[in-house]
């Protein structure tokens, strides 16, 4: 199908220019129009996935990548300096197809303006503190990762001779230039690191915020604890793995000797990340997991009820067959049982880092007790709020509004 990917990426932006056009006070026209296009988005991100050739293999080359679409955008003369060459250039490969997958059905579930007003708005009674912050880590962490990106920039020449934004030709070392800040051979700058290191640090520390790992997390839970539950479905299904896909296809693979160097401390980081969320969730009983399901179960109780405390419930399975049904499953799935979507992706990680000698066999015991850590507050919550006798915080009134789920429930966490 010809111009796919730019299908997917201009529809949506057409239906918000759709949107503000419409006659105010029309929320459910507003809603009819959201959901057509997402839906519109996941069919055409369907059928890319279904037409998907996974024989080719590979990230860093164009001849790898499908689908493409590429042609010149802005070209600029510099005087002396040269050619800057901006091009508008998208495909597809076995890294950012799930990527693409995933966003379409987050979306469709989900909502489609920014994080920032959605949670400043409609959030909850700290939403205003909430937006800040979440708008002040991303800005800090995004000024790290584009600080990066120019230096790049006047580094790198594409084989026409321009300065070029591709990514592709950032991961080649013959398109430096040779006196260039990012030119590989250029030796210790500051404090005894090249300036290549310190541009992998400032990558790493840019993505490490969206991802969020810890110590630059603080700005999840209070965005995941203000924000209403469309918004949680969103931030937790496309937004905080943009952190990991950012690592992935960006620093990785324009910096790999930087990468290889430090692959020990981002190993550490993962590690005192994942037991450190563990315990937290321990201590403070949290639905911060980071999983849309996950969020749209909460929001069934959080739209029943107001209310998404643990111990404000007790039995409701009695009450809500179906709804905890749904629930043991998104939680087996998060555990990482074998036969769920969980599974694969824990057991390789962990696979993969017995076999190097970079990592610390004891960052990969903490991260397997970190999985020990989940099991506890998963199976610690699935017994505490669904079996037992039925109890609520809100008695009567409660009891009556908590129905099992819709058909629209229903067919959002299947």
């Amino acid at each position: 199908m010809e111009h796919l990917l730019s299908l997917l990426i201009f529809i949506p932006l057409a239906a918000s220019l759709l949107v503000m056009l419409l006659p105010g006070g029309k929320p459910a026209l507003y809603r009819w129009v959201t959901l057509l296009a997402t839906a519109a988005d996941l069919a055409l991100a369907v059928w890319l996935y279904v037409h998907f050739d996974a024989q080719k293999h590979g990230i860093n080359e164009v001849g790898t990548m499908q689908f493409v679409e590429r042609l010149d955008w802005i070209v600029l003369s510099l005087g002396d300096l040269g050619r800057l060459s901006i091009q508008y250039f998208v495909g597809v490969d076995g890294l950012n197809l799930p990527m693409v997958l995933l966003a379409a059905l987050v979306m469709f579930v989900g909502a489609v303006l920014p994080m920032y007003f959605l949670i400043g708005i409609w959030g909850g009674e700290r939403r205003e503190y909430a937006s800040i912050k979440f708008l002040i880590y991303t800005l800090v962490g995004s000024v790290c990762i584009l600080v990066v990106m120019i230096m790049l920039v006047f580094s790198v020449q594409s084989p026409a001779g321009t300065f070029t934004f591709d990514l592709l030709a950032m991961t080649d070392p013959a398109n430096y230039l040779p006196d260039a800040l990012m030119n590989i051979k250029t030796p210790g700058w500051f404090a005894g690191n090249t300036p290549r290191r310190w541009a992998f640090l400032l990558l790493l520390v840019g993505f490490a915020i969206k991802l969020p790992a810890v110590p630059l997390h603080t700005w999840l839970p209070d965005a995941h604890v203000e924000a209403p539950t469309p918004i949680s479905v969103v931030l937790a299904g496309i937004l905080l793995k943009v952190g990991g896909y950012g690592l992935l296809r960006i620093a990785y693979p324009i910096f790999p000797e930087a990468a290889e160097l430090y692959s020990g401390w981002v190993a550490v980081l993962g590690g005192v990340s994942i037991v450190y969320g563990a315990l937290n969730a321990l201590a403070a009983h949290s639905h911060g997991i980071l999983s849309a399901m996950l969020f749209l179960i909460v929001g069934v109780l959080q739209d029943r009820t107001h209310d998404k405390t643990i111990e404000h419930y007790r039995g409701l399975a009695a009450k809500m067959p179906v709804f905890a049904s749904m629930v043991a499953v998104a939680f087996f799935a998060s555990l990482g049982l074998p036969g769920f979507s969980g599974f694969i992706g824990e057991f390789f990680t962990i696979l993969g880092t017995f076999g190097t000698e970079r990592v610390p066999r004891w960052v990969i015991l903490a991260a397997l007790a970190g999985l020990v850590l989940g099991a506890a507050y998963f199976l610690w919550t699935l017994q505490r709020m669904f079996f037992g006798k039925y109890w609520s915080r809100g008695g009567e009134a409660w009891a009556n509004q908590l129905t099992d789920l819709t058909w629209r429930e229903k067919i959002l966490l299947l």
